[in-house]
C-alpha cells in the first residue's frame, strides 16, 4: 500500500492523467480506475478522500472534452459503464454523490465535496428524485450542519442547489433560500476562516453570485480568478502554457484532428420556467423597493463593511495594513458594489447607508494602496482586486486558431450564414455580460447616490490618490 504521502502523490498523478487521457484508455482500465477511486473514498485520511473526489469530478466531465472521433465510442462506453451497478448494488455515481453530500459539513473535505457535487449536477449525473431529496436535506440542515465557510466551490454548489430548489415545485414551497440566508448571515468577514491578515479561499465573484442567488436576483457575469494569476514564474509553467497554446496545431499535424467548436451551454439555469422571482416576489420588471431577502443581504453587507472599518488600523498606526488584508477588504467592497448596482438596475431603491460604509472603508484603505513600501507581489495582489470592474478578458496569448470563425475580414464567410446561437461562444456572451456589469458600477445608471462611490473607486483604480 505504501505510506500515506506516496499514496497521495499517486492519486494526484492519477487525477491529472484522468483529466488528459481518460478517453484514450480501454474500458477495463477505466473500470479499474473507478474502482480504485471508489475505495479511496472510504479512507480515513482527508487528503486522500479530497483527491479521490477531485478525480471523480474530472471523470464526470470527461465526456464534454474535445477528443478525436476515434475515441468517441470509448467515451460513450465509459459513460454507460460508469452508471452500471457495482457489487453493492449502487451506481458508482450514486456512491460518489452520497459521499460528497455527507462530507459537505466536514471542514477538511467541504471544498472538495462541494466541487464534486457541482460537477455531478452540471454533468447531469445527479438528476433523480433521490438526488433532489438529498439537496433538500443539505439545504434544510445547513444552519445546523452546514459548510464551515463560504469558500469558492461551496458558493458554486449552493448557487446550483438554490437554483434547483427554486425550480422544483415541492422544494420551492419550503423556501430553502431562507435557510441558506441564515447560514450566510453567520459569516464573520473580519475574522474569516484563516484570520484577519490571510486571504480566504473565495473571490468577489463567488460571493456576488451567492448573494444574488439566495436573494432571487439575476446575477450578471463578473470576471473571476484565472489560473495564470496564481501560477509561479518558472520554466515548467512557461513550457506548459506554450504546449497549451500550440496543442491544436500539434493535433492537426500529428493526428490530423480538427478542434471542435465550442458553443454556449447551460445545464442548470435553463431549467427555470417563467420569469425569475426577484426582490419583492414579483417579476423583475415590476420592482419598486428592497424587501425580504435582498434587504437582509444589504443589512449584512453594511454590518460587515462597518466592522472592517472599525477594525482597520487608524492613521496614527505606523504600520500599514498588510496586502492580504487589503485584498480581503477590497474583494468585499467589489462584491457589495456589484450587488448594489445589480439591484439598482432592477429598479430597486434602498437606503444609501451601505454605499456610505463602502466609501468610508475605501478612504481607510487609500493609504495602503498609495504606499510604495509594499513589495511588488504585494502591490499586484492589492490592485488585482479591481480586475472585475476594469477588465473583461485575459491578456494571455490566444491559442493557435485552426478553424477561423465566420467573419468577412478573417475567413470571408458572413456570420449570417450560420446559426446565430450556434456560432456564439460562451466566452463572448460572458464578456458582454461583464461589460454590462462594469457599466453599471461605473455610474451609467446616473443615480445620484452612486456618483461619489464610482468617482472614488475610479480615482483609486487609476492610482491618482
Amino acid at each position: 500500500m505504501g505510506s500515506t504521502t506516496s499514496r497521495i502523490l499517486h492519486v494526484q498523478v492519477l487525477t491529472f492523467f484522468v483529466d488528459k487521457h481518460h478517453g484514450r484508455l480501454h474500458s477495463e482500465a477505466q473500470r479499474d480506475i473507478r474502482r480504485a477511486l471508489l475505495d479511496l473514498l472510504d479512507e480515513e485520511d482527508p487528503i486522500l478522500q479530497s483527491w479521490a473526489m477531485i478525480a471523480f469530478s474530472h471523470l464526470a466531465v470527461v465526456g464534454d472534452e474535445s477528443v478525436s472521433t476515434a475515441y468517441s465510442s470509448l467515451i460513450e462506453e465509459s459513460r454507460s459503464q460508469a452508471t452500471s451497478q457495482t457489487n453493492d448494488g449502487q451506481s458508482p455515481w450514486t456512491r460518489v454523490w452520497a459521499h460528497a453530500t455527507r462530507k459537505i459539513a466536514t471542514a477538511a473535505l467541504s471544498r472538495a465535496a462541494c466541487h464534486t457535487a457541482t460537477c455531478l449536477l452540471n454533468a447531469g449525473l445527479a438528476s433523480t428524485p433521490k438526488h433532489i431529496s438529498d439537496i433538500r436535506t443539505v439545504l434544510a440542515n445547513i444552519e445546523i450542519q452546514g459548510p464551515p465557510f463560504p469558500y469558492d466551490s461551496i458558493c458554486s454548489f449552493l448557487c446550483a442547489a438554490v437554483t434547483i430548489a427554486r425550480n422544483d415545485a415541492t422544494l420551492y414551497q419550503q423556501k430553502l433560500e431562507d435557510r441558506v440566508m441564515g447560514w450566510l448571515l453567520k459569516w464573520s468577514v473580519v475574522d474569516g476562516a484563516r484570520g484577519k491578515t490571510r486571504i480566504d479561499q473565495y473571490s468577489a465573484a463567488d460571493v456576488y453570485r451567492l448573494l444574488c442567488e439566495v436573494s432571487g436576483v439575476t446575477p450578471l457575469a463578473m470576471s473571476d480568478l484565472e489560473a495564470e494569476e496564481v501560477l509561479p514564474d518558472c520554466a515548467i509553467v512557461d513550457r506548459l502554457i506554450e504546449e497549451h497554446n500550440t496543442e491544436p496545431l500539434r493535433r492537426l499535424i500529428i493526428h490530423a484532428e480538427f478542434p471542435r467548436r465550442t458553443v454556449s451551454t447551460t445545464k442548470i439555469s435553463e431549467a427555470a420556467v417563467g420569469p425569475v422571482i426577484t426582490l419583492g416576489g414579483t417579476a423583475q420588471n415590476s420592482i419598486e423597493g428592497v424587501q425580504g431577502r435582498p434587504g437582509q443581504v444589504i443589512s449584512f453587507l453594511t454590518r460587515s463593511i462597518e466592522s472592517l472599518s472599525t477594525d482597520w488600523p487608524t492613521a496614527d498606526d505606523t504600520a500599514l495594513a498588510p496586502p492580504e488584508r487589503v485584498r480581503k477588504a477590497l474583494d468585499l467592497v467589489i462584491a457589495a458594489s456589484a450587488y448594489l448596482v445589480t439591484l439598482q438596475s432592477s429598479g430597486a431603491h434602498f437606503d444609501p447607508t451601505c454605499i456610505q460604509a463602502i466609501i468610508h472603508l475605501l478612504a481607510k484603505i487609500k493609504p495602503s494602496l498609495a504606499s510604495s513600501s509594499h513589495t511588488i507581489p504585494g502591490q499586484h495582489l492589492m490592485w488585482a482586486a479591481f480586475k472585475p470592474i476594469s477588465t473583461t478578458s485575459s491578456h494571455r496569448e490566444a491559442v493557435w486558431p485552426i478553424l477561423l470563425n465566420a467573419s468577412p475580414e478573417l475567413s470571408g464567410i458572413r456570420k449570417v450564414l450560420f446559426d446565430q446561437d450556434g456560432n456564439r461562444s460562451s466566452s463572448e456572451g460572458d464578456a458582454e455580460s461583464i461589460n454590462e456589469l462594469q457599466k453599471l458600477i461605473w455610474g451609467e445608471l446616473t443615480v445620484s447616490n452612486m456618483t461619489l462611490l464610482c468617482s472614488l473607486i475610479l480615482t483609486i483604480s487609476l492610482g491618482q490618490l
